[in-house]
This record gives C-alpha cells, structure tokens and sequence, in this order.
C-alpha cells in the first residue's frame, strides 16, 4: 500500500469512528445531524452506516441511526476476559453486601479510570442511584480513591506522561491539582497501602480504595467503596473499611497469581 493511500484509509477509519462517538453521546440521529455534526458528506455519512447496520453494530428505525446492541456485546466480551474481573466481581459484590456502599474494580486504560464493574449495596441504592459509576464510563486517575491507589503504583516514568497528557484537571475545589501535591500523596499511599478521596471528584462524595498488584508489584487494577460523604466521612473511611479492603484486594491478589497472571 502506497503512503499515499494508507494516509486515505486511516483518514477514513477516524471519520467512521468520530461517527460512532457521536452515536455514543446523542444515543439516536438522523442522517442529515449526523452529517451537519460530523462535518461530513451525507454520502459518506450513509456508507459508513450502511455498512455498520450490515453487522449489526448500528440499528436504523426509517429516521434516526443509533449504537446496536452488538458494541454491548462487544464490551462484555471484553471485560468478561479480563483477569481483574473474573477474579474481583464476586469479592466486589460481598463489599458492597458487607459496607452497604457503591463497591466497585477498576483499571487502568491510556492513562483514565476504567470502571470495570459496579455493584450497589443496600444503602448505596438509594443515596447514589443516578450516578456515573458505569461499565466502561471513564475518568482522571487524579480525582478518586481508587484511581490514585492505581497511580501510586504505577512506574514513575508512566506517570509523568500521565499528568504530561492529560494534565490535573481540577472537578471540585478539593482536587489536586499540582504535581509535587500529588506525588506527595502517592508517596503516602504506597506506604499505607490505600488512597482516600475527600469530594475530589464531585462534592457530596468520598471514597477509599486499594491497589490490586502482581508479579513484582505491577498493578492490575484497584478495588474501591464510594458513597455520600456525610456517612463516609473521614473518621469512618479511616477507621471502619481500610481492613476489610485490604484483606479483600489481598484474595484478589492471590487468585490473581494461581489462576490467571
């Protein structure tokens, strides 16, 4: 393949997914917004759908496109062959029963907060229903327990491509959003051996979690428990959870070397 041509293809697979994205966030359009958003001719709009609907990844109702069930079975696949996963939703799910909270496992992905999976306990569904704490939804490491737990052990050399990429943007007036704050508290977590969260990443919500590592110390991922901070607050998330946490991160972690890593 010519320079040239290969520059066209890639060209064109970036259209096609900036088609997709834009599906993801309006959940159903017609051809001419999608065109009029995308920027692109309603003949290319149509063909990149066209052959999208041919393998059931985009659905059309006579009017409006939108994301078929098939990007669902896509990401299920996905995280159902992760380890994390395989290893954690069942531990994830006696968290949630045991605290009462949003109990969750997360990873690591081109320098975001992946939530892998969620489960709510008794108290949790009332008080956080609504919430963002999706499959697949993404945010900064910075701003959240379990992300931080997850940054405080990464290479340091990973990291600083992390704040070079994607910066400490700030979500609340309790984020962090200096560097030297930062490494500062990963310091700290590492020797501690979990990460707090005190309404850094939306207000109204605290957070504790633990990094999940193997061989050597390399992190798979991280466990967490999240809820409305007038109940989490600092004296409970510090005194009533890091135990429960730790031991259930420590399982993970043993499943994780005899069964899957």
């Amino acid at each position: 393949m010519s320079k040239n041509n290969k520059s066209q293809t890639l060209e064109s697979l970036e259209k096609t997914l900036n088609v997709v994205e834009l599906l993801k966030s309006e959940r159903k359009l017609t051809l001419s917004q999608i065109s009029s958003k995308t920027g692109l001719p309603k003949s290319s709009v149509h063909r990149y759908l066209s052959t999208f609907r041919s393998r059931g990844y985009i659905v059309f109702d006579g009017s409006h496109y939108q994301l078929g069930s098939k990007f669902l079975d896509a990401g299920l696949r996905y995280r159902e062959r992760t380890p994390l996963f395989q290893e954690a939703k069942h531990k994830v799910d006696e968290l949630a029963e045991k605290t009462g909270e949003v109990s969750g496992c997360f990873i690591e992905e081109q320098g975001k907060l992946v939530y892998l999976y969620t489960k709510y306990g008794e108290n949790a569904v009332k008080v956080m229903e609504g919430s963002e704490l999706k499959l697949g939804a993404k945010k900064t490491l910075h701003t959240s327990a379990s992300g931080k737990a997850i940054l405080a052990n990464l290479p340091s050399t990973y990291v600083d491509e992390i704040i070079q990429e994607h910066g400490l943007p700030s979500q609340t007036s309790n984020t962090i959003t200096e560097k030297e704050v930062l490494l500062d508290e990963l310091a700290e977590i590492r020797e501690q051996g979990y990460a707090l969260s005190f309404e850094e990443g939306e207000m109204g919500r605290n957070s504790i979690g633990a990094p999940i590592l193997y061989e050597s110390n390399k992190v798979a991922g991280a466990v967490g428990i999240t809820g409305p901070a007038n109940r989490l607050n600092r004296d409970r998330l510090e005194s009533d959870f890091p135990e429960i946490l730790l031991g259930l991160s420590n399982e993970i972690e043993l499943n994780l070397k005899y069964n899957q890593l």
